[in-house]
């Protein structure tokens, strides 16, 4: 009895490459033995089942007119340098298809993470600052990438485009990267795409650490910004120079946590909206509240915001800097100045650093910086 014929269907089995487990499958659809290796046994399984229904549908041995072999004779000597065959090729072709044909815009995408976060910022499962950071970063990912399709689109070449971006800080590009990865997240969530890209994607690799030296401003120049402001944002940028409150803490104060009155005013952050995630106190000094009582009100945000709920201050903020004389605006100039002013007076780095809302550790890095007693004395003696 003769041995039995070989199947010219794709057969899936394991396998040993370099002495590790692996994945295979082999066939002979046109009497020659072929073999393909895979990462996982779904990969291959599928890439089985995927030849198999082609050689089901149309035979491996269909006659084709000259004008399609010269064609595929052609697309065969195109392949050759890079090991691929006619199969690879459709196969992976038809993947790509079935991709962009299942598959929404990063357009759609962005709108449907943003509704998504409105909808968090309601139920209080997001504070404004995340929802506002999530805002910026898909305002980025979507001037980029809008038309792409989500499913096609790799978390290696998102990676590359952040890495490309000039003049931005490795933190920067991580902190893009995190929150990318949660808008993906968001799809795999919402059964959008089938699989996390950015799973084998590594976080940038951190630089030696570098502490910018701080800018604060001088006492004139503090006079200069305070008169220039106008009044929907001067509570806004005087919490910052005379509390040192950050912009995101400051972009979700509420005047019902500013206490104005009583033997010892002070401003009490929540745990929600301080940085640190922890309640802190500052003290309203004289000057701070010279400046604030004209404008206090016992509820509402101290800065204004427009009616889908995000800051509208830049402008006017814009404004007031180049009306002082003062742009390009040297990052964090108003906390840079509250920190630098506080240090000197109180001659505390413990108690400045309570006030600040970071380690003492930050003090002795950062804010060594001379400052003269005169100088802090004429900053704390500025009233409106």
């Amino acid at each position: 009895m003769g041995r039995p014929p070989k199947t010219k269907l794709f057969e899936y089995q394991e396998t040993s490459v370099n002495g590790k487990a692996g994945f295979m499958i082999q066939g002979r659809p046109t009497g020659k033995r072929e073999r393909y290796y895979f990462r996982t046994e779904k990969d291959a399984k599928k890439a089985a089942a995927d030849r198999n229904r082609q050689i089901t549908a149309f035979g491996s041995q269909t006659a084709l007119p000259d004008a399609d072999r010269v064609m595929a004779a052609e697309c065969i000597k195109i392949l050759s340098p890079f090991g691929k065959t006619l199969y690879d090729a459709t196969n992976f072709y038809r993947d790509y298809l079935e991709k962009t044909s299942s598959s929404i815009t990063v357009s759609k995408l962005c709108g449907i993470v943003g509704a998504e976060f409105e909808k968090r910022l309601s139920n209080r499962g997001a504070t404004l600052r995340h929802k506002r950071t999530m805002d910026s970063c898909l305002k980025k990912f979507e001037a980029r990438f809008g038309s792409s399709r989500i499913k096609t689109l790799s978390g290696s070449e998102i990676k590359e485009w952040l890495a490309a971006i000039p003049n931005i800080k490795v933190k920067t590009q991580n902190n893009l990267l995190g929150y990318i990865r949660n808008v993906y997240g968001i799809a795999l969530e919402k059964g959008l795409i089938n699989e996390d890209p950015f799973q084998h994607v590594k976080s940038f690799p951190q630089s030696e650490k570098f502490e910018k030296e701080p800018t604060p401003l001088t006492p004139e120049e503090a006079k200069r910004l305070l008169d220039a402001a106008e009044p929907e944002i001067l509570p806004f940028i005087a919490i910052g120079l005379f509390a040192g409150l950050r912009t995101a803490e400051r972009d979700e104060l509420n005047w019902r946590d500013i206490h104005l009155s009583g033997p010892e005013p002070e401003i009490d952050l929540e745990k929600k909206i301080s940085k640190t995630g922890r309640r802190r106190s500052v003290p309203i000094q004289p000057a701070l509240k010279a400046f604030l009582e004209p404008y206090a009100r016992t509820e509402g945000r101290i800065i204004p915001l427009t009616c889908n709920g995000k800051v509208s201050y830049q402008n006017a903020w814009e404004r007031a800097v180049k009306k002082a004389g003062l742009w390009p605006w040297p990052e964090n100039a108003l906390r840079d100045s509250f920190v630098s002013y506080r240090y000197k007076t109180t001659g505390s780095a413990e108690i400045t650093s309570q006030e600040a809302g970071h380690s003492v550790g930050i003090m002795f890095a950062k804010y060594q910086k001379k400052i003269t007693k005169e100088a802090a004395n004429k900053f704390w003696a500025i009233r409106p």
